[in-house]
């Protein structure tokens, strides 16, 4: 049972698992682009856009993701909403509870009537939400999942920026309301015409209609010169209020808004890079155990130590072909690795040194070929070395005798 629940928790992390699940939200979103377009020239031409193949589609994605939940779910069982990825568990739970209530509402969507077709069209705009799940697989997109996490992070700064912006929009929005109020109310009415009337009741004729008209004229929607113009004819003082108005949003509130995304989008850039590290980490560890437990098994007297003959015997167990295909090596080089490992030539390799010796040829990225050339280049200067040691210890001992010989002239 527990190596089932393994070998399904390799396969929902393995890379064509990802691969996999990644083109079908891909499919799916571009299914529903589609099935968009096609109710729209059916809704022109007044006539239903449903269809046999929509229903066949929706039910075949929907199964599908139902079916990788699943798969999550039977991985990691009671852990399911405790693991690193709860977040994105919780995410899928949603979406695939989402597309299952969708698909009963629109089997019975005949008898809700119009209710049943708002329904529907809020879950299909719910389900588009899946597209944000491809950042969580194709590391690729590390800039986009960068910017949704980021996002996503300061949601709780996002509304409370908005609560900052509405305050100040709300407050100047009665002043300008004051405005209108104080232009209406005046006794001389022939200097105002009718149509600047109706332009003062049309953006500032009420607190929402003020709010409005402060929203759209800092967002591009209308040039605010117009509204300057428009307030000056109630009162100089309320064209400066405006002013005001624009240099505190647009230098004071909405530079602080920016500011809290960027800070927000450090934070998740420090995050992201130290989860970078730890998967790394993480990698390493399950790298060297992997490779140690195969050594440890192959050291049959215990020792330690591996020699040739115990790894020899190993190269037949298909974990110990796969690790050598691991870091590009044939069966046929394991004698060449071998050697390469054991420095002293005693024909016995201490475990950890083999294990870290073949870390680093995997994390090199060099190949054995190089590898040989460097170790025969330091057995060659480990010769030249002791060859050198025996050479001066020649000419030290000729010297003594030469010296000594010396003596022995003159004493005589």
């Amino acid at each position: 049972r527990f190596g089932q629940r393994d070998q399904i928790l390799r396969l929902v992390k393995s890379r064509v698992f990802e691969m996999i699940i990644s083109s079908l939200i891909f499919a799916n979103a571009l299914y529903m682009g589609i099935k968009a377009n096609v109710h729209l020239n059916a809704a022109k031409e007044e006539r239903l856009g449903n269809s046999v193949w929509f229903s066949l589609f929706d039910g075949f994605f929907t199964l599908v993701f139902a079916v990788e939940w699943g798969f999550r779910f039977l991985a990691y069982q009671k852990w399911f909403f405790r693991v690193e990825d709860r977040k994105w568990h919780i995410f899928d739970t949603c979406l695939v509870g989402v597309s299952v209530i969708e698909l009963i509402v629109e089997a019975s969507g005949s008898s809700m009537g119009s209710a049943g077709t708002m329904v529907l069209r809020v879950l299909r705009m719910v389900r588009l939400v899946r597209l944000l799940k491809i950042v969580r697989y194709v590391s690729a997109f590390r800039e986009l999942r960068l910017m949704i996490h980021g996002l996503f992070s300061s949601v709780r700064s996002l509304l409370w920026s908005f609560v900052l912006l509405g305050m100040v929009v709300y407050i100047f929005s009665i002043i300008f309301v004051q405005a209108a109020v104080a232009f209406l109310q005046r006794n001389d009415f022939q200097e105002g015409t009718p149509e600047t009337r109706e332009r003062f009741i049309e953006f500032f004729g009420s607190t929402q209609t003020s709010m409005r008209t402060l929203m759209i004229s800092i967002s591009g929607g209308a040039d605010w010169l117009n509204f300057i113009y428009l307030l000056e004819k109630a009162d100089r003082v309320y064209s400066l209020l405006f002013l005001l108005y624009i240099m505190l949003v647009f230098h004071g509130v909405l530079h602080v808004i920016a500011s809290i995304f960027v800070d927000s989008a450090l934070n998740t850039s420090q995050v992201e890079q130290d989860q970078l590290i730890r998967e790394e980490l993480s990698a390493k560890d399950s790298y060297l155990t992997l490779i140690k437990q195969l050594l440890e098994e192959a050291d049959v007297n215990d020792s330690g130590t591996i020699c040739w003959e115990e790894f020899q015997l190993k190269l037949e167990d298909e974990k110990m072909q796969a690790f050598l295909s691991s870091i590009e090596l044939d069966i046929s080089e394991a004698r060449g690795l071998f050697k390469l490992l054991d420095v002293d030539e005693s024909d016995e390799v201490p475990i950890d040194e083999f294990v870290t010796g073949c870390f680093r040829l995997k994390a090199s990225g060099k190949s054995l070929d190089l590898a040989s050339i460097m170790h025969e280049n330091k057995k060659m200067m480990r010769i030249f070395m002791q060859f050198m040691s025996y050479t001066q210890e020649q000419f030290e001992a000729v010297l003594d005798g030469l010296s000594h010989a010396g003596i022995a002239h003159r004493l005589e």
